[in-house]
């Protein structure tokens, strides 16, 4: 079973206890558990590209100490 980050928000919904407790917002509020709001997710997109400058940078110097 997936954690709630990565499970789309209508799976979530249908997993929900009808019986005892039914949310009518949930499935609405589902979108806050969408892994793209999670602050790793964000900090990983912060600066597009600052992987691979450096990455570059690194493979630069070390052309440069050679």
């Amino acid at each position: 079973m997936s954690s709630p980050k990565t499970t789309p928000h209508w799976k979530q919904y249908n997993r929900l206890p009808t019986k005892k407790y039914h949310d009518p917002w949930a499935r609405r509020e589902a979108w806050r558990h969408h892994e793209m709001f999670s602050p790793r997710y964000q900090l990983m997109r912060l600066i597009p590209g600052f992987t691979w400058g450096v990455a570059a940078f690194i493979v630069y110097l070390g052309v440069e100490k050679v």
